[in-house]
């Protein structure tokens, strides 16, 4: 339970975030209220249950396109700033200033 406990307390959700510099897979820092949730849908057996019915899926879907749509949206633009700082994304890295995109999108697209 201990170990449980300190992965979720570490804020870590997924090891699937790259390092293009090193090619390391790294731990993506998450919020702790979306790692809980993580934690609980992917590696808990009532997780795995619910991951099995259709209505999961189609709400997961649903999120999915809902966000999707807002991430291109002219209004995700004020959303960015609060990205950068949430999951300590280095806005150094990008191709132009933060306030010169017009999507949060566009903004973690990268060329």
């Amino acid at each position: 339970m201990g170990s449980i406990i300190a992965k979720i307390v570490s804020r870590t959700a997924t090891p699937c975030l790259l390092d293009r510099k090193t090619g390391q897979q790294l731990l993506e820092p998450s919020p702790f209220s979306k790692a809980v949730r993580m934690w609980i849908l992917y590696r808990t057996w009532i997780g795995h249950l619910l991951l099995l019915l259709p209505f999961t899926w189609w709400y997961l879907t649903w999120q999915h396109h809902r966000i999707a749509r807002h991430a291109d949206s002219e209004k995700s633009k004020k959303d960015i700033p609060g990205f950068i700082k949430t999951f300590k994304i280095d806005a150094s890295a990008a191709e132009k200033p933060v306030e010169e995109y017009k999507t949060l999108q566009e903004f973690f697209t990268r060329r």
